[in-house]
């Protein structure tokens, strides 16, 4: 490990002193298990069954063996997995420029959005009311009922619950919040914003040396954390609805642009980079660090030729498995804004969500004339 002492660190910073120096550390971790490996060689053909004592002319045990890894020659290492550390970096420094006093209700957006929400609420009430006229038609004409099927309707009216009732709901808790925060809380002047972003991978490789083969897979998973140290040297803009909030509020109200930031961090981009009264960094950092996982398997795959040309016959394959561990961390002042692809985002259950909606959207645009 390499860091900075600071000495009095403890009462230093509870003075308000701040500190941020470079850091860097590497553990690692070995551990490997062994069996046995077990041969006999025939007798050469030549060799009169009368001077044959046995069934076999030479039997060898060793166990624990050490044979394959002998064959090997070196100790396993990891293999290369391609990860965009860039992008992390990208996605989680954006992050959290992004939360630096983030409103607790975003008024602006929810005004940019008040008229379509209105409508969104008005459409199921109107579907319900078509589909209670058609089906007392039914009723009086008695034929078929000539409208919608449940799935399609299901379909119609699944984006405006997930994104007209829920969100209203969202925002007037937090409406209720702000109001609770305002009158009641005092909100320290020296905060923390953090971000955070992910992603793994893995890599295989297979090989032979002399009478050994092998399998060897690596699994690595790199995470960034970021941090921006700020003061507020004002109220937090607790309703959102400062002029700040127009550049934000614009993106939110363009048709379809949350399915943009499922994908690509649009959005926070637009929140880190738009300008916050008040606000004066102290600090910011940046962390990597790097896990990575390798497992080797080998054993003992060929006999190869006795002294008397025979062929060596493996009944124990004496196989062999290496588990190498091994995290790297560093920490840098500083971050890194800019444009990142969001990493698996049609992945768990917020992914399944997302593909109804997709499904759904599709649904409509399709159908729409």
């Amino acid at each position: 490990m390499s860091d900075v002492v600071v000495p009095g660190y403890a009462k230093r910073s509870a003075a308000g002193e701040i500190f941020n120096n470079p850091m860097s550390s590497f553990k690692s971790e070995r551990e490997y298990s062994l069996s046995t490996l077990s041969y006999y060689v025939p007798y050469a053909p030549s060799v009169p069954l009368g001077n044959r004592s046995c069934s076999y002319e030479y039997a060898q045990t060793i166990s624990p063996s050490t044979n394959p890894l002998d064959h090997i020659g070196s100790q396993v290492g990891h293999l290369d997995v391609l990860i965009n550390v860039q992008n992390l970096i990208n996605l989680a420094s954006t992050e959290a420029v992004a939360n630096i006093d983030k409103p607790t209700f975003d008024g602006a957006t929810f005004i940019g959005e008040l008229r379509e929400t209105i409508q969104y609420f008005r459409n199921p009430l109107n579907s319900l009311k078509r589909e209670v006229e058609d089906a007392r038609r039914w009723k009086r004409r008695k034929r078929k009922l000539d409208t919608k099927t449940t799935a399609e309707y299901i379909s119609d009216n699944w984006l405006s619950y997930r994104y007209s009732i829920r969100p209203i709901l969202n925002d007037l808790r937090n409406a209720a919040e702000a109001v609770a925060r305002t009158v009641l809380d005092h909100e320290p002047v020296r905060k923390t914003a953090r971000g955070s972003a992910s992603e793994s991978g893995t890599s295989n490789a297979s090989g032979s040396a002399s009478f050994t083969d092998y399998n060897t897979s690596t699994n690595t998973t790199k995470s960034v954390r970021t941090g921006v140290l700020y003061e507020l040297s004002r109220d937090p803009n607790t309703f959102g609805v400062g002029t700040e909030r127009i550049g934000v509020a614009l993106w939110e109200v363009i048709p379809l642009s949350f399915v943009l930031d499922w994908f690509f961090n649009v959005g926070t981009f637009i929140e880190a980079i738009t300008p916050i009264a008040g606000v004066r960094r102290l600090s910011s950092w940046t962390t990597v660090q790097t896990t990575s996982i390798t497992t080797r398997d080998s054993w003992r795959a060929r006999g190869g030729t006795y002294g008397n040309g025979q062929t060596r016959v493996i009944t124990s394959d004496a196989h062999c498995t290496e588990k190498y561990t091994s995290v790297t961390t560093t920490r840098t002042p500083g971050i890194q804004i800019g444009l990142g692809q969001k990493i698996t985002p049609l992945a768990g259950d917020i992914g399944k969500a997302r593909i109804l909606d997709l499904a759904a959207l599709g649904h409509q645009i399709l159908m729409s004339k």
